[in-house]
């Protein structure tokens, strides 16, 4: 922690396809955040499908970067760490629900 975000930020791990990685972020928890109000409001089949397949893919994403922080940069970014494990956590929730 302390200037662990920086280092994570400057490095050539902090863009995909030239676009920061926190915009991805963004963009694909407002996604979640919709769909799943989507689906609390009207549940249905193609709702939860979108937000197992949702989480699966963050979660996948999250471990990724976890790694990158712990063995490549190892410097770890605190609202990083924040979100990465909520992403777990809200995939375990599901997954304990289901």
């Amino acid at each position: 922690i302390g200037n662990g975000c920086d280092i994570i930020k400057n490095s050539k791990y902090a863009e995909t396809f030239g676009i920061k990685d926190y915009y991805y972020g963004i963009v694909i928890f407002t996604f979640m955040i919709i769909i799943t109000l989507m689906h609390i409001h009207q549940r249905n089949n193609n709702t939860y499908r979108i937000i197992a397949l949702s989480l699966l893919i963050s979660s996948i994403v999250a471990i990724y970067f976890l790694i990158l922080q712990a063995f490549v940069l190892k410097a770890y970014c605190f609202f990083c760490l924040v979100v990465d494990i909520s992403i777990l956590i809200a995939t375990a929730i599901f997954l304990k629900m289901k």
